[in-house]
């Protein structure tokens, strides 16, 4: 109820008799689209973190840059890490300390159907920061695995 006040034009006030609704229960999100953090398998979370620091570390040029295998990195990461890798080299600070994670979220564990409706690959987004070369990194990947006999793989890698 809105009530004059002097010096005030309106205020609300509310009665103690008066009932408000409850609010509607949230709806269901739709299948693929955010929502807050699932957590990873062990095995997931296990995978993504050796992935995550290996490639840090050959970025920053601690590790050298063939020691990313093929079947468990993307060209472009590789050559991601590789023009990352130059340039530490080139400004001196390669070797410098190591690569220490100070956080990693998963931000969700999804399987992708394939054509035929089976599942297909399974996805994981995973972002958080890392400190290098006394500086803190912030840092967003994408893994895959297309079954579960196969490795996670690094698809995408950024570093800010």
């Amino acid at each position: 109820m809105l009530s004059t006040l002097p010096g005030h034009v309106h205020m609300k006030t509310f009665r103690g008799t008066e009932r408000h609704p409850a609010p509607p229960p949230p709806e269901p999100r739709p299948r693929g689209s955010f929502s807050p953090s699932t957590p990873a398998s062990p095995e997931a979370r296990k995978a993504s973190h050796r992935l995550v620091l290996l490639s840090l570390e050959a970025a920053f040029g601690i590790r050298p840059t063939t020691q990313l295998r093929m079947s468990e990195y993307s060209v472009q990461v590789r050559q991601l890490v590789q023009i990352r890798h130059r340039r530490a080299r080139a400004s001196g600070s390669a070797g410098a300390g190591r690569v220490a994670l100070t956080s990693l979220h998963i931000r969700r564990e999804d399987s992708v159907p394939d054509g035929t409706g089976q599942s297909g690959a399974t996805l994981l987004e995973i972002c958080g920061s890392a400190r290098a070369t006394g500086r803190r990194w912030a840092f967003a990947a994408r893994i895959e695995r297309e079954s579960g006999t196969r490795p996670w793989r690094m698809t995408a890698l950024r570093l800010f």
